[in-house]
Formats: C-alpha cells, structure tokens, sequence
C-alpha cells in the first residue's frame, strides 16, 4: 500500500514538474516571440524621428557628367564620375577650388576599366576604387592624386566579385558566391569564408539560381574599423543589418531593421514566381557612408518604374545610424539625391543632385 502510494506521489511530482517546465518554455517562447517582434517593429522608429532638410546648392566652376558615388576626406571631395576619359574628380570644398580629373580610364599603366564601386579609409586617408569587372581593388593616397600622382598603394585582386570594402585585416566583398553572398578575403585577397546573409525566404527558395539570388538580395556594404561594425542595406529585399565582426571573420547581429515586410517581391520569392526584379518592385537603400562614429544611408522607398522617372522624385531620405545600429536621426531632403558623403564633424552632409535644368550639380545640407 505504501509502494502504490508512493508510485501516485512519484507521478503526481512528475506531471507537476512537466507542467512547470512546460509552462516555463511557453513562457519562454512567448517572451523570444515579442522580443523577436519588438526586433521588427524597430523599423517602424525609422520614420519616427523625421527631420525636413534643404539642399543648397554649391557654385562650382567646373562641369560633372553623370557622377553617381562621392566621398570625402578631410575637406577635399572626391566624386566618382567617369567624364572627360577619366574616374575621379577632385574638388577643394573649403577653398571652393577644382583641383583635377584623375585617373585615366582604358587598360593602359595605371589606367581603370569601368563600371566602379568608390569607398574612403580615413584611417589610411585613401581612396578605394573598385573595378567590378575584373575584381581589381585599388588603393590611392588623397595627397599623391591631389599632386597628379595616379600611382597605386596596394593593389588587390580579389576575383570575381561585385562590391568590397577594406578592413583591418583584409577585405568584405559581396558577389554571385553558390554558398552566400558576402566574402571574407585575407589581405592577399585570398577568400577565407563565405556567409549567407540573404532574407530567410531567398535563402529557403531552391528554385532561385545563385546569379538571381544575388540580383535579388544586393546591396550596399560599409564597415567602421573602430568598432568593426558591419552594416549591409539591401536595395530590395529592404533589410538593413548591423554586425559586429569578430578577429577570425564571424558576423555577430547586433541590430535588423525590415522596410519591406508584406512586398509583392517577398511573396513571389517565397512562392518562387517570377523572381526577376519588376518595375513594380520598391528599390530600399542606395547607398551607406560611414563616418568614424556614424552611418549614414540613403534611401529611396521608390518603385523602379518611379526611380527612372526620377524628374517626379523630389526628395530623398538619408537615415543616420550609431555604429551599435541605432537611429538617431531621419531627414528628408528637398532634392532627390543620388549620392551623399559627410564630413568628420558631421555638420554637413553633400550630395550629388539635378538642378532645374537637370544638369548634376553638387549640395550641402546642415544638420
């Protein structure tokens, strides 16, 4: 009798201790569940903090093609804009001086072969051009291109690749990798390792090729080697991820934000129709400038058939980021903008812009 009584209080023990723990891992989930939301909701603060700029206009003496990508170090601007047989163009903002076109294009000595993907190392003072075509990365010191000096620092190849940018101990490119889309290359530009950071339901279609994958899930790259944040900001998918990269090469997540989450791309991927990008698809961010404490990322919110009649866009978004991923600002411009950099006080940030005659013409903006 003491044995059958014992066995009831065993098992009555047992089912209130699977009740207790089940009741814990509901609690649990439920709690991951709202964080993981809460995670989400985030992008919605994006908008939250909108702050209405002007762009003025800055009188330059000197003509621009069709520049798409600038930068800036100390108080020279440099601005990629392949015009007159040449790659770069550099311009003294605080003296308001045209310095010199540079850089020539062709396949000659230390000539470069278009299409290009520009970045800046303040660190190092220098100019990184990237020719996608051929996976060339090249390093350039400001001060010998401003005194006519088109010798290279360092020269990379780092394969067949689409954009790169430098880090402390090598390089992160993204590109048509079958394994993912963001690379790891060693300072020879040797690849060490391959992540994939697409969206879970690109990563999940089998159905979509690795080159439409890629097309898919592009975007802009930017990385701070102070604090060794990682941030890509997808042109349609529409995340925008913050990373803080380890020594031996691992992405650790810090920061999401999702501005496309109920798209008609989203839906056609998941259920793997038609996965070519539409002129109905909303294109994201354009572009990221990284200053040594802050992000900076254009973004457009735009349909692509709206993009390239863009004479109806009268205004851009640039939202500013602390390098842990949080937003500080949202400003709205009064001008569409089809690049930006910003100095390292953060004062001012300058834009390439179409005047009313549409001719490209360069802004400043205060904040």
């Amino acid at each position: 009798m003491k044995l059958k009584k014992a066995s009831k209080q065993k098992s009555e023990n047992s089912i209130t201790y699977i009740m207790h723990n089940r009741s814990f891992l509901i609690l649990v989930c439920l709690l991951l569940f709202l964080s993981c939301n809460k995670k989400d909701n985030k992008s919605d603060d994006l908008f939250s903090k909108v702050q209405n700029v002007s762009c003025t206009k800055i009188s330059i003496d000197f003509m621009l093609g069709m520049p798409n990508q600038i930068g800036m170090i100390d108080d020279i601007i440099i601005i990629l804009d392949v015009f007159e047989q040449k790659a770069l163009t550099l311009y003294d903002y605080k003296n308001n001086r045209f310095i010199n076109r540079i850089i020539g294009i062709g396949q000659g000595p230390n000539e470069v072969i278009p299409p290009f993907d520009l970045s800046i190392n303040y660190d190092k003072k220098t100019i990184n051009l990237l020719q996608r075509q051929n996976g060339i990365f090249t390093q350039y010191n400001i001060e010998n291109l401003i005194r006519g000096n088109v010798n290279p620092t360092n020269e990379t190849n780092l394969g067949n690749i689409d954009k790169a940018i430098e880090t402390s101990n090598g390089y992160i490119s993204s590109g048509f990798y079958e394994d993912g889309v963001i690379g790891f290359h060693d300072n020879k530009g040797i690849i060490q390792k391959v992540k994939n950071t697409y969206p879970e339901y690109l990563k999940l279609s089998e159905q979509v090729n690795a080159y439409d994958k890629y097309a898919l899930g592009q975007g802009a790259l930017s990385f701070n080697n102070n604090t060794r944040t990682f941030v890509f900001a997808s042109f349609f998918t529409g995340e925008i991820t913050f990373y803080k990269l380890s020594e031996d090469n691992e992405l650790i997540k810090m920061s999401y934000y999702d501005l496309n989450k109920s798209s008609e791309l989203k839906n056609r991927i998941s259920s793997s129709i038609n996965v070519k990008i539409a002129e109905t698809d909303i294109v994201h961010s354009e572009g990221i400038y990284a200053t040594k404490d802050f992000f900076y990322i254009l973004y457009l919110g735009k349909t692509m058939r709206e993009k390239y009649q863009d004479s109806n866009i009268q205004s851009s978004t640039i939202f500013q980021f602390d390098t842990e991923g949080n937003i500080i600002n949202c400003f709205k411009t009064n001008k569409r903008l089809y690049g930006i950099c910003v100095d390292e006080n953060n004062e001012k940030i300058f834009g390439i812009s179409l005047d009313d005659e549409l001719e490209y013409v360069l802004v400043e903006i205060d904040i």
